[in-house]
């Protein structure tokens, strides 16, 4: 009896030995790599590659269109909204854009409040405003103008366009292309720099260097209640295609 007593508690004193060493290993483990983490500083540029440097007649833009109802309750608002939906669609593909490059993408329905009656009851409910968000993809600025206009005259409340990528089997001129990489590069290394003077360290070599795709840049925006004139071109903002390079410097201590 007294030698399993003694050979539970050995057991339980080597176990507790063997989480202690545990801890103090994964303490150690966390400490340098807590201690590499602090070796490196990474920083993320942005260059532009001017919209001029590209054909955008060929290139996918995304349309975000949006739509808006009102009603004396929730489900009037709604299919007041549905239905606006439903010929803003019909309206899009009338101008050329397939069906299939078509989709609903939200929804939303709130309630609107008038002036209130009483300080201590919260503002009577006047009415209800249903919105339905949709997306459309064209391909090439050429359809573009007719396109926007069809969306406004069928009853779209908003209208956003931006790029979705760059043209298919394009890519930006070489002169231009380094341009934005080393506006990229030149943002990385300012930021990270300030970084490393505010933490009293040296910036040192290069370790790594990311660079994404340009894509994804915005393109411009129509409002309905500036009007556009059946033929006309919506105003566009070109705002050319992004570079992100992300730079990850050693710090010199």
């Amino acid at each position: 009896m007294q030698h399993a007593v003694l050979y539970r508690v050995m057991l339980v004193l080597v176990g507790a030995v063997l989480g202690v060493l545990a801890l103090a290993w994964v303490h150690e483990a966390g400490a340098q790599s807590t201690a590499r983490g602090r070796d490196t500083i990474t920083a993320t540029g942005v260059g532009i590659v001017p919209p001029g440097s590209l054909n955008l007649s060929s290139a996918p833009v995304v349309l975000s269109i949006h739509v808006q109802a009102q009603g004396p309750d929730a489900s009037s608002a709604i299919s007041q909204a549905n239905t606006q939906a439903q010929t803003i669609k019909a309206a899009l593909e009338k101008a050329g854009v397939a069906m299939s490059a078509i989709l609903v993408t939200g929804f939303s329905v709130f309630p609107q409040r008038g002036e209130p009656r009483d300080p201590s009851s919260p503002p009577p409910i006047v009415g209800y405003t249903a919105g339905v968000d949709l997306q459309a993809v064209v391909s090439g600025t050429d359809q573009l103008g007719a396109v926007i206009t069809a969306a406004i005259a069928a009853g779209a409340t908003d209208v956003l366009t931006f790029l979705s990528g760059p043209p298919q089997g394009q890519q930006p001129p070489t002169n231009n292309l380094a341009a934005a990489l080393s506006e990229a590069m030149d943002q990385a290394k300012t930021t990270a720099s300030l970084a490393a003077s505010k933490v009293g360290v040296t910036l040192g070599r290069v370790l790594a260097v990311e660079v994404e795709t340009p894509r994804g840049s915005f393109f411009g925006r129509a409002l309905a209640p500036w009007g556009l004139s059946p033929g006309s071109s919506p105003f566009l903002f070109p705002g050319g295609l992004p570079i992100a390079v992300t730079v990850t410097y050693k710090i010199e201590r």
